[in-house]
């Protein structure tokens, strides 16, 4: 699917949430997930986490090392979620979620943040399918710290919209810098699909 198809579904996503306007209740129905930062925004240092089991002790430990410079600043924070932090495997990468910043915020790495499940982008990376969950921070959201009224106003939905697009270009020009600038190869890593769930809780 080509970049253009993509960026089709995410208008007809944001159309959808503005049809959803009049229903206070939409933001109630969206999944709501734990987020550790791991990657802020307006960095270009690409963080992974490496968790390592102590054979003596049941709990994981995790680490925060430097992977390497990227060539362009990440456009988007990078979170693990958090109810997917528990696994058998020795090491882990949990760049699962990008939070989108409707005020623009940089979140420092470590904290964690409530957020909104809104989407899905779809990455094909030389082959293997690689999901990111689209988040929104619940904070950036409620209105008068009431979450079950809150709902989207029509700047956010095209600050969504902006934001989730930016990060698709974001997604093709640094894997075709990262794989193309010194053996022109072809880009490996390529934007699939994406999906919505604002009609479903997964």
């Amino acid at each position: 699917m080509d970049i253009e198809h993509i960026f089709n579904k995410v208008d007809n996503f944001c159309k959808e949430i503005n049809e959803k306007r009049a229903d206070f209740g939409l933001l109630a129905k969206l999944k709501r997930i734990e987020i550790e930062i791991e990657i802020e925004k307006g960095t270009k240092s690409k963080i992974e986490k490496e968790i390592k089991r102590d054979q003596n002790i049941a709990n994981h430990f995790p680490r925060l090392d430097l992977d390497r410079l990227v060539p362009i600043a990440y456009p988007v924070n990078y979170g693990l979620i958090l109810e997917n932090k528990i696994e058998e495997s020795i090491k882990k990468e949990y760049d699962d979620a990008i939070i989108i910043s409707l005020h623009n915020i940089s979140y420092p790495i470590n904290i964690k943040i409530p957020c909104y499940k809104i989407g899905e982008i779809v990455l094909l990376d030389e082959g293997e399918q690689d999901n990111k969950v689209i988040c929104i921070p619940c904070s950036e959201l409620k209105y008068n710290n009431d979450f079950i009224n809150a709902n989207f106003s029509l700047d956010q939905i095209l600050e969504i919209n902006y934001r989730i697009k930016n990060y698709l270009i974001f997604i093709n020009l640094y894997k075709f810098k990262e794989n193309n600038f010194l053996d022109n190869t072809k880009n490996k890593v390529k934007v699939s699909d994406f999906i919505s769930f604002l009609n479903c809780n997964d």
